[in-house]
C-alpha cells in the first residue's frame, strides 16, 4: 500500500517496538521483505538516483551496482532501513549498468531482487538548444562549466563566451517539470562570468540552470544530492 508510513510501520515477529507507540509485535504490522518496484532516476553522464519501495523498514539495505562489460564487480552500498533511494556518483559516461538490492531483516539476509538496468548519459551539459554549448564543445572553445557536478547544495558557475560582453546575467534553477525553483542575477565581464551557486533548500534531483544573457540563452544541468 503506497499511502503507508514506512516510519510508522511495525514489522511482525522481530520483538522491536518500530513505530514507538508502546507495543511489540501488535496486530496490525507488516512482515520484513525486500524492495519492490525499482526504479533508475536523474542519470546522468557520472551519477543515478536509485529508487525503490518497501512497506515496512528493514535494519538494513544492500544495494549492489556495476557495469555491464564482462570482468566487472559488484560494489556494495549499505543504507539503513528507512532509506528509500541512493545516490551514485562517479560513474563511468556512456556505460550500461544494472543494480540489484536486498534487506537484511534480524539477522538474516533475504535474496537479492532481479536487476534493474539503466545508461548512463555521454555528457552532463545539454545539447545545443537556443545556443547551449556540449561538454565536448566546451573542450574546443568557450561554454559552460558547472562543478562540482553532482553537487551537496554549492557549486561554482563558469562561462565564457568569445564575444567580449559586459552585461547583467539572469540565471535561473529550474527542476524537471519546467518551474522555476530559483532566480539570481551575475554580471558578465569581458565575456566571462563566474559565481558561487547555493541551491536554497531544494529537493535532491536534477535541475537545469538557464543563463540568460543580452544576446543568447545557454543551458546546463547540475544535479544535487543533498
Amino acid at each position: 500500500n503506497a499511502s503507508v508510513n514506512p516510519a510508522a510501520v511495525e514489522v511482525c515477529g522481530n520483538r522491536i517496538d518500530d513505530n514507538c507507540d508502546g507495543f511489540v509485535d501488535e496486530a496490525i504490522c507488516f512482515p520484513c521483505q525486500n524492495a519492490t518496484n525499482l526504479q533508475t532516476t536523474n542519470i546522468t553522464a557520472t551519477g543515478a538516483q536509485l529508487n525503490w519501495t518497501a512497506v515496512a523498514n528493514p535494519v538494513q539495505w544492500q544495494v549492489q551496482y556495476k557495469t555491464t562489460r564482462q570482468g566487472s564487480k559488484w560494489v556494495d552500498v549499505f543504507v539503513t532501513g528507512n532509506r528509500r533511494l541512493v545516490v551514485l556518483t562517479g560513474l563511468v559516461n556512456n556505460q550500461n549498468y544494472q543494480w540489484q538490492i536486498r534487506a537484511r531483516c534480524g539477522n538474516n539476509w533475504t535474496s537479492y531482487s532481479n536487476p534493474a538496468s539503466f545508461t548512463t548519459g555521454t555528457t552532463n551539459l545539454l545539447t545545443r538548444v537556443a545556443g547551449t554549448q556540449t561538454e565536448d564543445e566546451t573542450k574546443a572553445k568557450p561554454g559552460v562549466r558547472v562543478y562540482p557536478n553532482p553537487s551537496q547544495g554549492q557549486f561554482m558557475l563558469e562561462m565564457q563566451l568569445p564575444d567580449k560582453d559586459n552585461s547583467i546575467v539572469n540565471i535561473q534553477v529550474i527542476d524537471l517539470t519546467g518551474t522555476v525553483m530559483q532566480t539570481e542575477t551575475s554580471v558578465l565581464v569581458q565575456g566571462h562570468l563566474r559565481k558561487n551557486m547555493t541551491l536554497n533548500a531544494l529537493a535532491k534531483g536534477m535541475y537545469t540552470l538557464r543563463i540568460i544573457t543580452g544576446r543568447k540563452t545557454y543551458n546546463a544541468t547540475i544535479l544535487h544530492v543533498k
